[in-house]
């Protein structure tokens, strides 16, 4: 009697194995009905786009098999080069339904509103990323128009579902809204991101949900002061992460007497200018703090590391810190000696923290 595989194992073998290519999954599903039952579900259900002619075969699928359009829930187009656009296919993809994560890019990352306006089905989108960082080498040789990105309150009651947005390598400008709206945001990312306008705007009057803000900038002065208003109307607000690329000489600090005391706060990761009167200044404000992560390069002495932590400021909910183990200002130590080292990671050890460096995390 010849050995018969059990279909019902299939779906199991593909969940045990997630980081299959998509050449994998091609090859799957021509090895019977029921693998390509189960396999092309997993094909098409994050599919990533970095072409026109990507978009337009996509669509083409799509079209001649209906059900395969049940299978997506993210959809990443990103097209570059020269190649002309075929918006038939990106309205037809942008128009499909169940799509609970979107990613736009490329070309598609100038006046991206014109693309999102073509969403069909808003209320499915839970996460948003936009991308203005260009792939394409003869692109970037360009002087074409920057990747732009305007919000307004059109596209919050559009997308009035959006958990989780992330925009990158852009310039944003923020309308100010007419009207107050829900917009029940848990995460914001901006990664390199010039700001028109004023960034509690994007989610006006409705800032109680967000848990999370990541910020990497090169505009010292101009960011702080965007993170200063988030910390003061972001109330509920858990994590904080805050890069600087390029130190400057900003005077307005990201906690001052105008910032009240963020009780909420549990983890802080900065990078930029890192100094002792800001690890007392963050110690002071965030009471609660329970991850203390520094990004880059640290001005704190050893000796400075120790006295604050065996004083009365550091938060007694304090169970990680992050820290290089290294000291950038005079006298530079470039690398702590192993005594430095140990007298720190035992005042850790008395206080119950776990002491880990910055490149190892």
């Amino acid at each position: 009697m010849q050995p018969s595989f059990i279909d019902d194992l299939i779906p199991l073998i593909l969940g045990a194995h997630d980081h299959l290519w998509t050449s994998d999954l091609r090859a799957l599903c021509l090895v019977s009905r029921s693998w390509h039952h189960f396999a092309s579900k997993q094909l098409y259900q994050q599919p990533e786009l970095r072409s026109y002619k990507a978009c337009t075969q996509l669509a083409r699928t799509f079209q001649g098999n209906h059900t395969l359009e049940t299978c997506i829930t993210s959809l990443d187009i990103r097209p570059d080069g020269n190649q002309r656009a075929d918006m038939q296919a990106i309205r037809y993809l942008l128009g499909l339904k169940g799509i609970t994560s979107l990613k736009l890019g490329g070309k598609l990352a100038h006046q991206t509103e014109r693309f999102l306006h073509l969403v069909s089905h808003p209320q499915d989108v839970q996460s948003l990323h936009i991308d203005g960082a260009t792939q394409d080498f003869q692109s970037s040789l360009t002087c074409g128009p920057p990747a732009a990105f305007e919000w307004d309150e059109a596209l919050a009651f559009k997308f009035h579902n959006l958990r989780h947005l992330r925009l990158a390598s852009l310039e944003l400008e923020i309308v100010y809204p007419s009207t107050p709206y829900h917009l029940p945001l848990q995460s914001l990312s901006l990664d390199n991101v010039v700001i028109d306008g004023e960034l509690p705007w994007l989610a006006h009057k409705s800032w109680a949900e967000l848990d999370s803000l990541s910020i990497t900038t090169c505009n010292e002065a101009e960011s702080n002061l965007h993170v200063k208003q988030m910390i003061t109307c972001c109330r509920n607000m858990r994590k904080l992460r805050y890069e600087v690329k390029y130190r400057s000489n900003a005077q307005d600090p990201i906690f001052d007497a105008d910032v009240p005391n963020c009780t909420s706060m549990r983890e802080v990761a900065l990078g930029g200018r890192f100094d002792l009167p800001l690890l007392e200044t963050v110690s002071q404000y965030c009471p609660s703090l329970e991850v203390l992560v520094v990004l880059g390069r640290s001005a704190v002495t050893p000796v400075q590391w120790k006295g604050f932590l065996e004083g009365q400021r550091v938060s007694n909910l304090m169970k990680e810190l992050v820290i290089p183990l290294a000291t950038y200002t005079a006298p530079f130590q470039f690398q702590w000696s192993d005594g430095d080292v140990s007298s720190v990671r035992d005042v850790c050890m008395k206080r119950r923290i776990q002491l880990l460096t910055s490149g190892l995390r």
